[in-house]
């Protein structure tokens, strides 16, 4: 039996998808798709970039978590990690939100902020964020400032410094905040369902999703929640009917489009962020439940007249 997975490795694109490893690095190389790396139990601090008084950018923290899954993995560093078969990462993006693991809003450093590597602290909740992806910090470490008691001895040395200082200055104990970097290699890149669903998009031009056998009590969840499931895309297209309700099915669609085009969670009517990409001919949605696929402007005036009736019988 095939089963389905969030994430695959390259290797398994072929047997799943029918597509090559060497196109799914193309389209990856040339930042049409974003691929993945896989992190094992790891501590973050979530978060986003500011700018502060100097207008430079620095980051904000917001929360400290675990976080097991995959981060993205952009076409500078997939190409660098290629070419030396590692990488050091300081910062990530959280691509499975529903792998996040709260442990603690609390600032975690005895280091006050503004520092060298959070300027701010904003306790925020994890479940307020609208985003799917999330920015994070591998968590950093604090330790003496070693560099300084350095100076402080070359001080004495050269005669700047007396020994009472240097006593008084170790006594004292500088603290300072240091990034902690998380090594990856090669045999930690994934690709996750999602995006290998859009590299089919690309190459064929439809999206093809992985052969499999449905055993007994997956026939039985899929009939227990397939009317749950479908519910996001019809909420999406119930919403439009209802804010234009003299649309045709071209401008519902043309609706959608322009909606794509907006950061997710500032969008009028794709309130649960489920599109994934939209064409003139077709859309990739996929619900809050990990479910969803493909739907053909083809089927859009069928479905649009089965709404506005539910809507006109309510």
């Amino acid at each position: 039996m095939t089963i389905i997975k969030e994430y695959y490795r390259l290797s398994e694109i072929e047997r799943y998808f029918g597509i090559s490893e060497e196109d799914v690095t193309y389209l990856a190389e040339n930042d049409k798709i974003r691929l993945s790396l896989f992190c094992n139990n790891v501590t973050f601090i979530t978060g986003q970039w500011i700018e502060n008084k100097d207008n430079k950018t620095k980051f904000c923290g917001n929360s400290v978590v675990n976080y097991q899954g995959a981060i993205e993995l952009p076409p500078t560093e997939y190409q660098e990690l290629k070419n030396s078969d590692k990488l050091s990462s300081l910062y990530a993006i959280l691509q499975q939100k529903e792998r996040v693991q709260h442990v603690s809003q609390k600032y975690p450093f005895q280091i006050k902020t503004p520092n060298w590597l959070i300027e701010e602290w904003n306790p925020q909740q994890l479940e307020l964020t609208s985003k799917n992806y999330i920015l994070a910090m591998f968590l950093p470490y604090e330790r003496e400032n070693i560099e300084k008691q350095a100076a402080d001895f070359f001080g004495v040395f050269i005669g700047n410094k007396t020994v009472a200082e240097i006593k008084k200055s170790m006594q004292q104990k500088e603290m300072v905040l240091r990034h902690n970097e998380h090594g990856f290699l090669v045999d930690d890149i994934r690709i996750l369902h999602e995006t290998a669903l859009k590299a089919v998009q690309f190459l064929t031009g439809k999206v093809k999703e992985p052969a499999h056998q449905t055993t007994s009590m997956s026939k039985i969840n899929n009939q227990y929640s397939k009317k749950e499931r479908n519910s996001d895309l019809h909420d999406l297209l119930k919403r439009v009917i209802i804010e234009k309700p003299s649309y045709s099915a071209k401008q519902i669609w043309t609706a959608i489009e322009l909606d794509f085009t907006i950061d997710e969670g500032e969008r009028e009517f794709d309130q649960y962020n489920i599109l994934r990409d939209v064409s003139a001919s077709e859309l990739l949605w996929e619900s809050r439940y990990g479910n969803g696929g493909t739907f053909k402007f083809s089927s859009l005036g069928t479905t649009v007249s089965k709404i506005r009736k539910k809507i006109n019988t309510n």
